[in-house]
């Protein structure tokens, strides 16, 4: 008798099953209510947003923060928030960069239950959020009463390996004084 013992014919078949009657649920929440943060969960290459599909294009739609210095210059998330890792950048968004308040609630998919979210923000706190971000704005040799945020949609193809095309979608500038 061999010592290998032969293995079910349909093991990867079931264990596929499994895996996506585990991630069902989350995705069927997240389907139902886009503010909750389901776990397990799977990042696709394209983010946590969907990645549009014709032939050798794809669009996507990206945030990108903008300093002055005698233009607006594209800054990497990092040179705004410094010590704050880059995956939390969407959040920090979310709050408004902690400048202004931002409030949600929602309900928790067959639940009755009200979940709340936001900022509680107050004079201090955006004051201090103020002072943080144009003190790293001015250490990186930028303007420091001013930045941009835009949301841009880009769209990308594959054989020139390039972006074809980018549109504005929002602009909204956030003063530091």
């Amino acid at each position: 008798m061999s010592p290998i013992q032969p293995t079910s014919k349909f093991q990867n078949t079931k264990q596929a099953i499994i895996i996506s009657l585990i991630l069902f649920i989350p995705f069927t929440i997240k389907s139902l209510e886009p503010g909750l943060e389901i776990y397990p969960a799977i990042i696709f290459p394209a983010g946590a947003s969907t990645l549009n599909v014709q032939d050798e294009f794809r669009t996507f739609e990206r945030y990108e923060v903008y300093g002055l210095n005698d233009s607006l210059v594209k800054l990497n998330t990092q040179t705004l928030l410094k010590n704050i890792p880059s995956h939390y950048f969407h959040s920090v968004l979310k709050g408004n960069f902690g400048l202004e308040p931002y409030k949600n609630t929602f309900l928790i998919p067959f639940t009755i239950k009200e979940v709340f979210e936001g900022n509680n923000l107050n004079p201090e706190k955006v004051k201090a959020s103020k002072l943080w971000l144009s003190t790293n704005l001015n250490d990186a040799g930028y303007t420091d009463s001013i930045f941009v945020l835009r949301k841009i949609k880009k769209k990308y193809n594959l054989n020139r390996k390039q972006i074809e095309s980018e549109t504005l979608i929002y602009e909204k500038t956030f003063p530091l004084y």
